[in-house]
């Protein structure tokens, strides 16, 4: 299928450009997912130009300091400090964390060419951001946006709980009570190639299932009143230089001896100089490949493995994990062997664990082909 296609698929949700209800639709799943899977999402996080905050990580509906997830980065003869840690962004996954990818129009040529469609087509500035969800885990905590939004499944699959009933007239950004009304709303479960409208205002909240979840979202802001009144009234000073002598709309000045102070104490710092790793393995294709039909499992760091009356506990160089009986009977192979295959599939216990390990850069997952 054509991006040209695709888009026009995608636009099709919206009936109109001051469309207010929720419309579903579908694209083939392999489309789909070409735009973010998790190859491609590990390519994007290692990328060294992608820096916080266009990359934000969020565990238990709440913001992760970005100074668990970005390091110091050489681009060009400059340093800067918040480039992102690719591994330590995987290892949030393996907590359960969301990833938000924002911006993604600026780092796929077929994302901002549908960004474009969109922008052209609606007459407002259409914007893309992918978001991430490890299996089982819901992704942000109910909440509403201010912009109208399509969304599009391209990898694993993800319920919601959308409530159109509950929309507000004056749309915002911010949370929404999971009150009675919309916990009887059904939820809807999306797969690769699903998606939907969403005008702005909707109250909404997401699970991933069984897998890893990627799904990215096309907002589009209506121009609101008070951004048109401030264009004008620009404008309106451009040509009348006497109304310079107005006081602006905020008319809060900053307290320039704190700001000062505040300034001098950052700089007074010790300001770490270290390379990225470039070695260390990333673990999102493994994370991929937990879900092909034929897969092989590789130990890539020594375990110690103790039988325990209700399990198994495997110690690695720098962590632990006690697993139950046919999880472990599987693990204590890859202890022996160093390698493991299975010809249809993964137990999704096995599966859940094999996710988690892989997070931790101590096992990968190869999809074999058919014979």
């Amino acid at each position: 299928m054509r991006i040209g296609d695709l888009s026009a698929q995608i636009l099709a949700l919206a009936a109109e450009r001051n469309a207010d209800q929720f419309t579903m639709g579908s694209l083939p799943g392999e489309t789909a997912s070409s735009l973010v899977a998790p190859e491609r999402l590990g390519d994007l996080l290692a990328n060294p130009l992608v820096r916080y905050p266009q990359v934000r990580v969020a565990a238990s509906g709440r913001p992760v300091p970005s100074s668990e997830y970005v390091e110091s980065r050489r681009i060009g003869t400059q340093w800067v400090e918040d480039g992102i840690d690719a591994h330590a962004v995987a290892r949030w996954l393996t907590r359960g964390a969301t990833i938000t990818l924002d911006s993604l129009e600026y780092l796929s040529d077929p994302v901002r060419e549908i960004c474009s469609h969109l922008s052209d087509e609606l007459g407002m500035q259409a914007t893309a951001t992918a978001y991430v969800t490890p299996p089982g885990r819901q992704g942000l905590s109910p909440h509403t946006d201010e912009e109208d939004v399509f969304v599009l499944q391209t990898f694993g699959t993800k319920s919601w709980t959308v409530d159109n009933a509950q929309r507000q007239e004056i749309a915002t950004a911010s949370g929404f009570p999971l009150n009675e009304q919309m916990k009887r709303v059904a939820p809807r479960v999306l797969k690769a190639g699903d998606m939907f409208f969403m005008p702005a205002g909707t109250p909404h909240v997401a699970t991933a299932q069984d897998n890893l979840s990627i799904h990215i979202t096309f907002s589009v802001e209506r121009p609101r009143v008070r951004h048109l009144l401030d264009d004008a009234v620009n404008r309106l000073v451009s040509d009348m230089p006497q109304l310079r002598k107005l006081q602006p709309w905020n008319s809060g000045q900053p307290d320039v001896p704190a700001l000062l102070t505040s300034l001098e104490r950052e700089l007074s710092k010790p300001q770490p100089r270290k390379l990225p790793r470039t070695g260390q393995h990333l673990p999102f294709t493994s994370w991929a490949n937990l879900y092909s039909e034929r897969n092989r499992i590789r130990l890539m760091e020594d375990a110690t493995v103790t039988k325990t009356e209700d399990g198994f506990s495997f110690s690695f160089a720098e962590f632990a994990m006690k697993v139950n009986t046919a999880v472990g009977m599987h693990l204590e192979r890859l202890e022996h062997d160093r390698w493991v295959s299975f010809s249809s599939g993964i137990d999704p216990e096995l599966r859940e664990v094999l996710f988690h390990l892989a997070g931790r850069n101590v096992v990968d997952v190869e999809a074999l082909t058919s014979k």
